[in-house]
């Protein structure tokens, strides 16, 4: 627990709000006090509406808007009060089930503000053509504002690695806007405003150049000193005083600085003649000081957001590629001279070598005879016979046959205690075959280790191919999708176009927050859209929630839509049940494992089962190979005989192919146009045999067809009937639905109804659409 909060409370203060947090609560606060005309305060509303058509409500947004109002407005702020209240109340509840772009977003927060802005003060005081003017235009201006801070959105994120030009501009633009907000604060008479100004256009302009210099001049005077009528000269004054500080930036530090104090020099001489500077003396020393002391402590995290591949960098990457690429083909030698060397280990004999039965022999002799008053008359006057004797009798115990016994005493008649000597001889015996049991056990192991390392082996060699693969990667069309996905209120935080081989192409995303589904099919055919061309998503259904980044590929030949639906057995609310379904590469693929019994240990051996295969499809572990894998994993995990079923559906996109691979499963159905094929299978569930028992099924699929597959609860919920597979082929035949998740609900609310209430086993259904692109 110690460890927990100390892991806690690196992220978030003893309070339990985030750092980050209060980093947007304090822009929306100085956002809210920014006026223009003196009486006019749109920027927090735009800023609200903003963060909460992107990311997640937040009251604490919602309550520093109107603090960050209050502060101006004081009880005249009123109606700007009940605009954020009524525009926090739609969001929170239409937000998730209406469709908007950004700007359409961006229009509705205008048009509330507006509408409850105008009703406010038709109630409360008389109204005049001068009022509905200005608040047109302030309604014009909050949607302006409103669509360019989501450009800005997550603000919170900026200094993630390298960011968008537009997200650039408008997060300056958002904090020029914070500067103004801080009014007139001053320190021992100097504008703290003029001061942060000051400290950003020197270093942007030592650091980055002319250009970020003047640009960052320009947007701070024109943004933070929006409500000073000397604004054009203030632009004036920074935008040429960021110029001459990027253009001295060869001398050092203090060249910046004496650039953008000629620059104000300069501008402010022009306008004033020999009249004082806009800035204070006591303003450039501590700008300047400032900039001296917090640059190296600073330029580590913003150089990150301007960070830009050059060539030396690219060649450098290459470089990495090819030590990369060199020592997977050392790892890949070492893994093979590894297999041999435990193949070469591994024997293959029969479990009773005449050899070691010789060895059984004389221990038989030594425990039993040395003893005997007959040793002489046995060992020398009747060796041969002695020696064939025990041989024979030997024999006689590794064949499996009734009254070993007595076929033992028989064959030893001569002996004086025959019922001793039996007593040894199966002692020797069961020992003997406890060590082969081990010996056995062992190379089954060391068996089950080469086929492991050959897998593997073959898995770093494809990585190293991959690393040769010489991708286009496409900026333009990066920076289309970019705004695409963004337009649509999608949190996207970086997106990336590579071309590979042919037509081949990858897009891969990451985004602000953790995938769903929805959002995957969302962004899917926003893609879709804007490339002209169908691609589908690269995922696992096990791997949504817990990453917030999935790639994108060319739809194949076929596509699949999978849906599940289930019900839980026992009274703890975990299923025996596990299942998953999801597309890699060019294959779409379904499975269902059916642990033995319900409840948490069922859970444990069906869990395992489905996680372990999604590992490996993520790493294209050969087929074969994988269910190898678990059926060992589960058979050595426990020393209790336990097991699991596995129904597993391989959907070959481009070829068009289905394959099923079942151990122990259910049958599974396929829907094609008026006739229902079922796929059966005898094997036994894995976790049994050493060797994993599986049937293969292979099939070509054809447009429309509708695969279901499920688990043995939902076949047994129909006690009253002799032949459950053919009720089942009725019920799926009935269904007129072509939708894959209605149809799963409907086959399991039957199945529910059948058993009256009475469930007796978890039940697990998953559908499959397919259909020809």
């Amino acid at each position: 627990m110690a460890r927990m909060e100390s892991v806690l409370s690196k992220n978030k203060w003893e309070l339990g709000i985030d750092k980050r947090e209060v980093f947007v609560i304090l822009i929306s606060f100085f956002l809210a006090r920014v006026n223009v005309l003196n009486k006019l305060t749109p920027f927090g509303i735009a800023f609200l509406g903003s963060f909460m058509i992107l990311k997640e409500r937040k009251l604490s947004i919602l309550l520093a808007t109107i603090l960050g109002t209050f502060t101006v407005k004081g009880l005249a702020g009123f109606d700007y009060y009940i605009g954020a209240i009524i525009l926090y109340a739609f969001f929170t509840k239409y937000k998730t089930n209406k469709e908007y772009t950004l700007i359409s977003a961006s229009g509705i927060v205008a048009v509330i503000f507006t509408i409850s802005k105008l009703l406010t003060m038709y109630l409360s005081r008389e109204t005049y053509i001068y009022d509905f003017i200005i608040i047109a235009f302030e309604g014009i201006l909050l949607f302006t504002m409103t669509y360019i801070f989501t450009f800005s959105a997550p603000i919170d994120g900026l200094g993630k690695g390298e960011v968008q030009y537009e997200k650039l501009v408008s997060s300056f633009i958002i904090l020029a806007l914070v500067l103004s907000g801080l009014g007139n604060i001053s320190v021992f008479g100097a504008s703290l405003k003029n001061i942060i100004s000051l400290f950003i256009i020197v270093y942007l302009s030592y650091s980055k150049g002319i250009y970020m210099g003047a640009t960052s001049g320009i947007i701070l005077g024109m943004i933070s000193y929006i409500s000073n009528v000397e604004m054009p000269f203030i632009i004036a004054i920074l935008s040429i005083g960021g110029l001459l500080a990027g253009l001295f930036r060869d001398i050092g530090k203090s060249g910046s600085i004496l650039g953008f104090i000629l620059g104000n020099a300069i501008v402010s001489y022009y306008i004033n003649g020999l009249g004082t500077s806009f800035l204070k003396y006591n303003e450039i020393i501590i700008g300047s000081l400032m900039f001296l002391a917090f640059y190296d402590p600073t330029s580590k995290y913003i150089d990150k957001i301007f960070e830009k591949e050059n060539k030396v960098k690219k060649d450098y990457e290459n470089r990495r590629f090819e030590l990369a690429s060199e020592k997977l083909s050392n790892i890949g030698e070492l893994i093979h001279d590894l297999s041999l060397v435990f193949n070469e280990s591994i024997e293959t004999k029969d479990v009773f070598s005449s050899y070691e039965i010789y060895n059984l022999i004389d221990d038989i002799s030594a425990s039993k005879c040395n003893g005997c008053k007959n040793h002489n008359k046995c060992w020398k006057d009747e060796y041969y016979s002695t020696y064939y004797s025990l041989f024979t009798a030997m024999g006689i115990m590794e064949i499996n046959m009734e009254d070993k016994e007595s076929k033992v005493k028989s064959i030893m008649e001569h002996c004086s205690d025959k019922d001793q000597l039996y007593k040894v001889i199966n002692e020797m015996y069961l020992k003997f075959q406890e060590k082969e049991s081990l010996n056995s056990q062992l190379m089954d192991q060391r068996s089950f280790l080469v086929e492991q390392l050959q897998s593997i082996e073959k898995i770093v060699n494809e990585i190293n191919l991959d690393l040769y693969k010489s991708p286009v990667f496409n900026e333009e069309l990066e920076d289309l999708l970019y705004k695409e996905i963004k337009n649509n209120r999608i949190d996207i935080n970086q997106i990336i176009v590579a071309y590979l081989e042919g037509e081949n192409i990858e897009i891969y995303m990451e985004f602000d927050s953790c995938n769903t589904i929805d959002k995957i099919e969302k962004v899917t055919n926003i893609v879709t859209e804007s490339l002209g061309f169908p691609v589908t998503s690269d995922y696992s259904y096990g791997q949504v929630a817990n990453s917030n980044r999935f790639k994108l590929i060319r739809v194949n030949r076929y596509g699949t839509l999978t849906k599940a639906s289930n019900i839980i057995c026992s009274d703890d609310g975990v299923s025996g049940d596990s299942f998953t379904f999801g597309e890699m590469e060019n294959t779409s693929f379904a499975a269902i494992s059916d642990g033995m019994g319900i409840g948490q240990k069922a859970n444990d051996e069906s869990a395992m089962a489905i996680e372990l295969l999604e590992k490996m499809m993520g790493i294209n572990v050969d087929r074969e190979m994988a269910l190898k894998t678990i059926n060992s994993v589960i058979r050595t995990k426990s020393t209790d005989e336990r097991f699991a079923t596995l129904d597993i559906a391989f959907i070959d996109l481009f070829k068009g192919r289905l394959q099923l691979i079942k151990s122990g499963a259910v049958p599974t159905f396929i829907k094609r146009k008026d006739e229902i094929i079922m796929i059966n299978s005898l094997s036994l569930p894995i976790g049994i045999f050493k060797d994993v028992d599986f049937n293969v099924y292979e099939e070509n699929i054809q447009d429309g067809d509708i695969m279901v597959m499920m688990s043995d609860g939902v076949l047994e919920s129909n006690k009253a009937i002799e032949n459950p597979e053919n009720w089942m082929k009725e019920i799926i035949m009935n269904m007129d639905s072509q939708n894959p998740q209605t149809i799963a609900d409907r086959i399991i609310d039957i199945a529910k109804d059948y058993s009256e209430d009475n469930i007796k086993d978890d039940m697990t259904v998953v559908v499959t659409k397919i259909w020809k692109n």
